[in-house]
């Protein structure tokens, strides 16, 4: 008699089973909107931002799609599953601002704009 016998069979669905309940499930963050303002008095060409939350899963987003001029906005959108992220701004003559651990939980307006100590951002 060929085919599978029931031992077999349970084994088979068990196994795939497990499997199925060990592989990652992707989960379905909630996205916030916020604007984002740049006053730097240059092109931002890119802003990236990475989850800096402890025990946050790998997220990298750039918040722009296209290139962000001065006294420019754009509307975007970050996982507001995290509180704090880690951003990354690149100005179109290849110079890099960073900003640590910046508060996005309630922000609903990201501006980056330069003073005479360098670049900043405030998020309100």
């Amino acid at each position: 008699m060929t085919g599978f016998k029931f031992p077999t069979l349970l084994r088979v669905v068990v196994l795939t089973l497990l499997f199925f309940a060990a592989a990652q499930v992707p989960t379905f963050a909630e996205l916030k909107n916020f604007t984002v303002v740049n006053q730097t008095g240059r092109t931002i060409e890119a802003i990236y931002a990475v989850a800096a939350d402890e025990n946050a899963k790998p997220y990298e987003k750039n918040l722009l799609k296209a290139p962000l001029k001065h006294n420019k906005s754009v509307e975007s959108e970050y996982n507001a599953d995290y509180r704090y992220y880690n951003l990354t701004a690149f100005f179109e003559d290849g110079e890099v601002a960073f900003w640590d651990a910046v508060d996005c939980k309630k922000a609903q307006r990201l501006t980056i704009y330069k003073d005479g100590k360098g670049y900043n951002v405030d998020t309100d």
